[in-house]
């Protein structure tokens, strides 16, 4: 249900933002639309076109000295042999545990009392309907 639900707002949130871009995008093309109608109604003054100042001659970039190709670095010395693990001693077996003493013997079971004879079921007198 939740997830329903959850699913449903999801749509409705994306459905919001298209229409919202939808509806930018199509205010933005009549915004360019109706300013090409304004453009053509009133032609604007044409700018006069400004002499070009002359430029100054550039001058010619100097030759930089070639930097000296730098000197290759020292190999790296080789990293010292990592030392072998030492084999860890193996754990001495726990040492056993002392038995266990045995149990006291079980004492005899007591007899079981005879059961009692069960009385007989006593019945109602029957009633008597109106």
């Amino acid at each position: 249900m939740a997830r329903h639900r959850l699913l449903a707002v999801l749509m409705l949130l994306v459905g919001v933002v298209a229409a919202s871009t939808f509806h930018q995008a199509a205010a933005a093309g009549r915004g360019l639309a109706v300013l090409e109608k304004f453009a053509d109604l009133e032609p604007k003054p044409k700018p006069k076109p400004e002499p070009m100042p002359k430029q100054m001659p550039k001058p010619e970039p100097e030759s930089k000295p070639k930097p000296k190709p730098m000197p290759k670095p020292e190999p790296k010395p080789k990293p010292m042999p990592k030392p072998e693990p030492k084999p860890e001693p193996k754990h001495k077996p726990m040492p056993k545990p002392e038995p266990k003493p045995k149990p006291m013997p079980k004492p005899e079971p007591k007899p079981k009392p005879e059961p009692k004879p069960k009385p007989p079921p006593k019945h109602k007198p029957p009633t008597a309907y109106n």
